[in-house]
């Protein structure tokens, strides 16, 4: 098992000696004189009856290639020792992280250029909606809603919300809760795999409100 694990694996006693190691994990071991702080942590955290306080442990190593981070499962043994399985998630965290970074840039960017983003469904129901919102109404209540409610009744026909068309900042009005909002919109059309419209998707602006 130790010398098949594809990570770094080695079997420690409860006496913080190290019984068994595979390649990868004799290489980190052979690191600690000038790094040992995870492994302090490691084996303080087994002491602690590791096992017993969740079976992952996470490490962060300072290599000399770079910071890695290494997840430690650990299997109790039935003797006075454990099974440490390592597994490299640098790249993993790394690629998640600018992920929830990317993400929170792009709701920052949507909240500061739009008071709404959109996406609608093959049925015109809101399927997406993200931005400051519209006063007096809840995006989230919006969510599976058609989205031809928030439109005049002259303005159906003309819905962007079901547009097969590219729209560029077109004026659009908005009503919610008994009060009609002047604003801009630019929109998409979506199609599926097989090229049909599926809905679409657009950002909207308010410039003005005003009482019908």
């Amino acid at each position: 098992m130790v010398r098949a694990w594809p990570g770094p694996c080695f079997r420690i006693g409860f006496d913080g000696a190290v019984r068994l190691a595979n390649e990868e994990a004799r290489a980190l071991l052979a690191e600690r004189s000038s790094n040992s702080a995870w492994w302090d942590d490691l084996c303080d955290w087994l002491m602690a009856g590791g096992g017993d306080h969740g079976p992952f442990r996470t490490s962060v190593i300072d290599r000399p290639d770079g910071m890695a981070l290494i997840e430690w499962t650990v299997v109790p043994g039935e003797d006075d020792s454990a099974l440490l399985l390592g597994r490299d998630v640098t790249v993993e965290r790394t690629l998640r992280d600018a992920l929830v970074d990317s993400r929170q840039r792009l709701r920052d960017l949507i909240d500061l250029a739009a008071d709404l983003a959109w996406e609608t469904d093959a049925g015109g129901r809101f399927a997406f909606l993200a931005g400051n919102g519209l006063p007096g109404c809840d995006p989230a209540d919006l969510v599976g809603r058609p989205a031809s409610d928030l439109l005049a009744e002259g303005d159906i026909a003309r819905s962007p919300f079901e547009t097969r068309r590219r729209l560029i900042d077109a004026p659009l009005d908005l009503v919610c809760r008994g009060s009609r909002l002047a604003g801009r919109v630019t929109a998409r059309p979506l199609a599926d795999a097989a090229g049909s419209w599926s809905g679409a998707r657009g950002v909207w602006r308010m410039l003005d409100r005003r009482v019908p």
